[in-house]
């Protein structure tokens, strides 16, 4: 799996976002050898652009999918966005890094809220989710 260094450790370029409604996105690898302003001109290119106002704004926050992985794994449950740990999140910066000449690191995922109270209150949603990353990230 291919890794960005972000404030001294090992972040992994792959993602997966959560909008303020809790609705999920992302997945994506980095290309190695290309620079920081090369890929930013991809990342563009590709329609990353369009992102940028967005993810300024605070409406959409990207998740790293490897952080959901060991979430799900752990045993863990998808809180709303304000509850999660500051490393479950990936920059405009990260995402940049991670796009490739044929795709942007990010997708979409949305599903209802199992109840009226947590969109997925034992995991489940969050399993399959993580189990569906590890599969296309391997």
């Amino acid at each position: 799996v291919d890794r960005l260094p972000i404030h001294g450790t090992q972040r992994c370029s792959k993602s997966i976002g959560l909008t303020q409604a809790g609705e999920a996105m992302g997945c994506g690898t980095s290309k190695p050898g290309l620079a920081y302003e090369e890929k930013l001109k991809l990342w563009r290119k590709l329609g990353g652009g369009d992102l940028e106002p967005v993810l300024a704004s605070g409406a959409v926050a990207l998740l790293d999918a490897q952080w959901i992985i060991s979430h799900a794994e752990a045993g863990g449950v998808l809180n709303h966005r304000q509850a999660l740990p500051k490393e479950a999140f990936l920059s405009l910066a990260d995402l940049v890094e991670a796009t490739t000449y044929g795709s942007l690191p990010v997708a979409a995922l949305s599903y209802p809220w199992l109840t009226k109270d947590h969109p997925d209150p034992r995991g489940a949603n969050l399993t399959r989710v993580a189990r569906a990353l590890k599969a296309l990230l391997t």
